[in-house]
């Protein structure tokens, strides 16, 4: 019965939990407490004169607070003002490292933060990524197809073209035709990479979209 009206009126299960927030406020004041029944459950009893003087409640919230704030924090190991690993618990380590822990690292902190001796921060951003780095990217990814039939680069094999070696003037023809698509496609589609169009692609993510090739047989 107690449960349905719990789930039929959320209150109930809020008053609760204040009930048990006021036991625990009533013990860091160290008062007098005493459990007596009451009409459909427990109640609770308190003598009206603290154990301790005026204060000490203070001190015990003040002391809950920190130690809620110590559960939160991570630790960490700094070495060069970097985080460099993180632990669940306190390490055992070498007393030359141990130096380096810390124990209030933020909740959210990762490995390659930074800590100039009072604040963490994480990494800055990557540089946005420029219209020459899109174009070494394309022209690496040529190279390296190339690169597959131990070509030098993609100038190389499109150098064979008329060849005599009828292998070599297929794979010619072929990567010269693919090398005239991919670059055109590529020069298309640089103004919307570098404007933001959607989000700025890595020059990884723009490679990607570049136009496929296949081994002529």
């Amino acid at each position: 019965m107690r449960q349905e009206l719990e789930e039929q009126d959320p209150l109930v299960g809020r008053v609760r939990l204040l009930l048990v927030t006021y036991l625990i406020l009533q013990v860091i004041m160290h008062r007098q407490i005493q459990a007596v029944a009451v009409p459909g459950g427990w109640g609770l009893i308190t003598a009206q004169r603290p154990l301790l003087p005026a204060g000490t409640a203070g001190r015990g919230l003040s002391m809950c607070l920190n130690m809620r704030e110590a559960l939160m924090s991570k630790i960490v190991r700094i070495a060069d003002g970097q985080i460099v690993e993180l632990f669940a618990s306190m390490p055992v380590l070498h007393e030359s490292l141990m130096a380096q822990v810390r124990s209030d690292a933020p909740e959210d902190v990762m490995q390659g933060w930074s800590f100039d001796g009072t604040d963490y921060a994480p990494p800055p951003p990557p540089p946005r990524p420029t219209e020459r780095d899109y174009l070494a990217a394309v022209q690496a990814m040529l190279d390296a197809k190339a690169q597959e039939r131990a070509y030098d680069g993609i100038v190389s094999a499109c150098s064979y073209v008329g060849s005599g070696v009828a292998q070599y003037d297929r794979e010619g023809v072929a990567l010269k035709a693919w090398r005239d698509q991919v670059w055109n496609a590529c020069y298309a589609s640089l103004p919307q990479a570098l404007a933001g169009v959607n989000g700025q692609p890595s020059p990884d993510e723009f490679v990607a979209t570049m136009p496929s090739f296949t081994w002529p047989v």
